[in-house]
């Protein structure tokens, strides 16, 4: 699309994700003009793929510019746009450019951007569990490394699709009678209102259950762990220690000593689960701090997006952009 004068310079960041996308406005000062979210934009290549990512796109940016009184995608001109997309990001610029007016676009994975928003530029590693999971680490000399991100089929492991499966799966091996007798037999037939959780994966390979659908159970996993059941507590330490053998791995491969580690997504929210991957951690990194992200993906995206616009990132920009956020979530 042709790019158009626009009264101000202005940075659109956006994070799209399997659970939904989230767009993030901002001025060269780093202050935070408006957001606006839609639906999800992964699994592009499926059918009707393309035209999902084009409606999260549009919509997501139009909410952010309504808030902050600059019109629409269609009127608007950003000085750089850094999109952070699940999954593979080649063929999503070919969709994605026609669609905003920028004078630079970057279509990248989503795990640099997280990283961004946790650190605010600075080394370290973030460790992201939403919906999936994955691991990504950057060091100040330029070394980068990610372990992870495989989806739901091969990897997910921490995350809250990836402790719904494997608490899924640990009740199935109950009622098979070749595992032991645990709570999330009747927690997760309840959960999923089935008569008999025997019936679940035809259920969801059907298509009535959506991988979404799956993940949001991890709540139940995870109550059931505190609740004592020794089954579901394995399932967590489980989850707990591949997250932490990931994090180990991206400390080694980019020699980062007593790496800043941050957390972000859904499962995060648990502070039980949050407090026991920071002890998980610590036992694997020497000298590592587990903190949560200091600001969301889509707030690290924008970052990256001034970064690609040319703007040398103070630490008064920084603070402006962590102050205008108002953190994490929203």
């Amino acid at each position: 699309m042709t790019s158009s004068p626009s009264p101000a310079a202005v940075y659109l960041g956006i994070d799209g994700g399997q659970t939904g996308t989230q767009a993030v406005v901002i001025d060269d000062a780093g202050r935070v003009l408006g957001r606006g979210s839609a639906g999800p934009s992964n699994h592009v290549e499926m059918p009707g793929g393309r035209e999902r990512l084009r409606r999260a796109i549009v919509e997501s940016t139009d909410a952010a510019l309504g808030e902050a009184g600059l019109g629409s995608s269609d009127t608007t001109s950003f000085a750089a746009v850094y999109c952070a997309m699940t999954g593979d990001a080649d063929f999503k610029t070919e969709v994605i450019a026609p669609l905003l007016m920028t004078a630079v676009l970057c279509v990248e994975h989503d795990a640099p951007a997280a990283l961004a928003g946790g650190t605010l530029g600075a080394p370290g590693i973030i460790a992201v569990a939403g919906t999936g999971s994955v691991v990504y680490g950057e060091h100040g000399d330029g070394r980068s490394a990610r372990t992870g991100g495989w989806g739901y089929v091969f990897g997910d492991e921490g995350s809250a699709f990836g402790l719904a499966r494997d608490g899924v799966r640990a009740a199935l091996d109950a009622l098979d009678g070749v595992g032991p007798d645990t709570e999330l037999v009747p927690v997760l037939t309840k959960r999923f209102d089935v008569t008999d959780l025997r019936n679940l994966p035809m259920v969801m390979y059907n298509g009535h259950v959506s991988r979404d659908g799956v993940a949001a159970a991890s709540r139940e996993v995870i109550d059931t762990w505190l609740r004592g059941d020794v089954v579901a507590a394995q399932v967590v330490a489980n989850g707990l220690d591949a997250l932490a053998r990931r994090v180990a791995s991206v400390a080694t491969r980019i020699a980062l000593d007593a790496p800043l580690v941050c957390m972000t997504g859904g499962v995060f929210r648990s502070k039980p689960y949050a407090d026991a991957f920071a002890a998980a951690v610590s036992a694997r990194v020497l000298d590592a701090t587990v903190r949560h992200a200091r600001c969301s993906p889509a707030v690290g995206a924008a970052l990256l997006a001034l970064r690609a616009g040319g703007v040398h990132v103070t630490d008064a920009i920084r603070a402006t952009l962590v102050a205008s956020a108002g953190g994490t979530d929203r």
